[in-house]
């Protein structure tokens, strides 16, 4: 704005036949480039106003439809600039947004897979067993590769916004009984859960798929103990097992994993939140995860 006054003066002191219209466009182009379209809107109709003043001081007489028109012309035209450039920005950072988000899809993707595939091929290098018992053996291995594959698809989908979620109230109680019935075969699980029903507000079928994987991986080399209650405004689950990561490692935002990423973009995008903790001491890992309460 400052800059736009002092470029006001200087069309005064240059006189009235000499159109500054360029000058203006500075100050109002990096004022919608570094500062968003409402202050670019603010920096031309500054500018405008300096060019106004500047016309009326020297013509004074001159004060007809023709001076308004050709200040409001200008006005337009620098508001139009700064809404112009503003789009500009956005669109690159949209673009550069995307390009992250694929990046680091494929980053997923490519830690997701290197386990199970060099499990299986391991398998199949010292495998001196018989056929049927090697089948059993590939098959959590494959099973893992496609539900990874399928969550890979699910949050291209959720980052490009393609996945539509239908919020509804539930049961979150109800929906965690559920898995558990369903994952006690396979895993250790216990269960902490309110008298009554737990209602909260979300995408069941989505809520599911996360709250499933997340047991899952919590639960894949030891016990997990799942509780459920209601904190203030939201509805928490809270899923505490031993550290599954091999050789003690801390994950880090790098090594968080496909699994987990996959269902912090689900619950968010339902108006929920997940955090994770793990205690070095006791080699605990706690996945705490809120939705609306209904």
């Amino acid at each position: 704005m400052i800059l736009a006054a002092a470029i006001g003066y200087v069309d005064f002191a240059t006189g009235p036949f000499f159109s500054l219209t360029l000058f203006y466009l500075l100050p109002v182009v990096g004022a919608g480039w570094t500062g968003g379209r409402v202050a670019g809107v603010i920096v031309a109709l500054t500018a405008g106003l300096a060019s106004f003043v500047s016309d009326i001081v020297l013509l004074p007489q001159a004060a007809s439809v023709p001076l308004f028109w050709n200040t409001g012309s200008r006005t337009v035209v620098l508001v139009v600039a700064t809404v112009a450039i503003d789009i500009i920005r956005r669109d690159r950072d949209h673009l550069r947004s995307l390009d992250e988000q694929r990046a680091r899809s494929l980053q997923l993707l490519d830690q997701g897979l290197a386990g199970p595939a060099r499990q299986i091929a391991e398998l199949v290098d010292r495998w001196d067993g018989s056929l049927d018992a090697l089948r059993q053996a590939l098959r959590p291995r494959a099973d893992e590769i496609r539900f990874l594959a399928q969550d890979f698809s699910t949050m291209i989908r959720l980052q490009s916004g393609e996945l539509k979620l239908s919020i509804a109230r539930f049961d979150l109680t109800d929906l965690i009984d559920e898995l558990r019935a369903e994952l006690t075969s396979s895993h250790k699980i216990m269960l902490m859960r309110p008298a009554g029903p737990l209602y909260v507000l979300g995408d069941r079928p989505r809520s599911r798929q996360a709250f499933a994987a997340l047991i899952a991986l919590a639960a894949e080399r030891n016990e997990v103990s799942v509780s459920l209650a209601a904190r203030q405004s939201s509805g928490e689950v809270v899923l505490t097992s031993a550290a599954r990561w091999e050789g003690g490692r801390t994950p880090g935002a790098d090594e968080i994993g496909l699994t987990l990423e996959l269902a912090q973009l689900l619950i968010s995008a339902q108006g929920g939140t997940i955090d994770t903790t793990r205690n070095p001491i006791t080699r605990t890992f706690k996945i705490t995860a809120h939705l609306p309460l209904a």
